[in-house]
């Protein structure tokens, strides 16, 4: 049987119902922060390790948003927030979500290929002097050894 303190209510009902409104209206902006995130995957082209790295931080993101929404306005953490706050989420992602992913992407894709056609281009004759220098050393070095071998 559940206790009486499970089923009671801290605040007025009309005071939960703003919470709840609230918790919606988070997930909602926190739906959008996962489309950007998700649009910079699709368009940038990021790795794994950043992958991860992103979903690392909006997962802290998430949770210290819930806790801090719970404790602030009802004192204890509230699954009714949680469930608001993905209720957002949720309904960002099959509304505006789908126009935030593609517009973002091609954003994002834009600003890839215009970093491969212009300092990419410049990173990729500094990577070739780069090299060729090593390999000019390394041949050098090749030549004394050689000669030492010989004398």
């Amino acid at each position: 049987m559940l206790s009486e303190g499970f089923l009671a209510m801290n605040e007025g009902v009309g005071r939960e119902r703003e919470i709840f409104a609230l918790s919606l209206l988070l997930g909602l902006i926190l739906g959008g922060v996962y489309a950007f995130i998700r649009a910079a995957r699709r368009g940038l082209e990021l790795g794994r390790i950043a992958e991860g790295i992103l979903d690392f931080v909006y997962t802290l993101l998430f949770g210290s948003c819930w806790f801090l929404l719970s404790v602030s306005q009802t004192g204890e953490a509230r699954g009714f927030v949680l469930a608001g706050m993905l209720l957002g989420g949720l309904a960002e992602r099959y509304t505006a979500g789908r126009a935030i992913l593609f517009v973002f992407s091609r954003i994002f894709g834009l600003i890839r290929k215009g970093y491969r056609a212009t300092a990419g281009r410049l990173t990729d004759k500094i990577d070739q002097k780069i090299r060729a220098g090593f390999v000019e050393i390394i041949t050098k070095f090749k030549k004394v050894k050689k000669k030492e071998k010989r004398a």
